[in-house]
């Protein structure tokens, strides 16, 4: 059954709806959705899609890690080995092992 021979059986409310979202974000097939999510310009434009649609949600959680590393590398261009160096300099494991020679080790890690 086609899609115009459906629609002919529906009420122009319904008709509108399922155009809609035929070619709405939603609509597309998640080998597209997931590029989408991962182009996201910010983590706050990621959020704000996930949370707008069960959908959306639903392709973020199946390939979370995937998307979020982009979307980081993204907003983090030419930071993202600083950004990672102070986060382990802020762990507890890193503040109680802390030693001369160990922070001369983490520097010399870093600058490479």
């Amino acid at each position: 059954m086609s899609d115009e021979s459906t629609e002919a059986n529906l009420g122009p409310a319904a008709i509108s709806q399922t155009s809609s979202r035929a070619r709405s974000l939603e609509g597309l097939p998640f080998e597209i959705q997931q590029p989408i999510l991962s182009r996201a310009p910010t983590v706050d434009t990621l959020r704000a899609l996930v949370h707008a649609s069960p959908r959306l949600h639903s392709v973020y959680v199946q390939d979370r890690l995937p998307i979020l590393r982009v979307v980081v590398e993204q907003n983090f261009d030419g930071f993202l080995v600083d950004a990672h160096a102070a986060y382990l300099s802020g762990t507890n494991e890193f503040q109680q092992s802390r030693s001369e020679p160990m922070l001369w080790e983490f520097v010399e890690a870093y600058e490479s």
